[in-house]
């Protein structure tokens, strides 16, 4: 057997240490587990342009399976090793509802979880085009993209129907 060494950053190799002592697991079987899940999902052609391009239609139920992975790693306080507030349920609905809300061509975005219990959602083409969405319990949400050397940020509200400046800055990121 060979010997591998492995640098993880500060909030993967948190997050690994809290799921070790959750599970009453080893640091380095977590570890393991990890680099394995990365392998298998790399030997599966999962790379993120081929995920980000997959319909909505089809890659809803992977975001949807995605999120609730996030909310339940990030259910309690400290998620991050640090002082993270635990992700809000009224963050993970209304979340769900945005996704759902997303039309059938749309790309799907990566799902992330941020320390003050919300959500983000992700699309990213390359550094300079991506864009970030920040999805708490009330109607607001807030975004942030680079559009190569444009800059676009501010607040929406989300009643149920996915703005359609959100869905614009969507096709932004992805046009050639």
């Amino acid at each position: 057997m060979k010997s591998v060494t492995v640098q993880l950053p500060d909030d993967v190799y948190s997050r690994a240490e809290r799921r070790a002592a959750e599970r009453g697991a080893t640091l380095s079987g977590e570890i393991v587990a990890l680099v394995q899940r990365f392998s298998q999902e790399d030997q599966a052609g999962d790379d993120m342009q081929e995920r980000d391009r997959l319909a909505a239609g089809s890659g809803l139920e992977f975001a949807l399976q995605e999120l609730a992975q996030v909310a339940q790693e990030c259910s309690s306080s400290g998620w991050d090793g640090r002082e993270a507030i635990a992700i809000k349920p009224g963050s993970v609905r209304s979340a769900s509802e945005f996704l759902k809300g997303l039309p059938p061509d749309q790309p799907v975005p990566t799902i992330g979880a941020e320390p003050d219990g919300h959500i983000t959602l992700e699309w990213h083409q390359d550094a300079r085009r991506t864009l970030s969405i920040s999805i708490a319990s009330g109607p607001e949400i807030h975004y942030a993209a680079l559009l190569g050397d444009r800059k676009a940020f501010g607040q929406e509200l989300f009643l149920g129907e996915v703005p359609q400046l959100i869905l614009e800055l969507i096709q932004k990121i992805y046009a050639q």
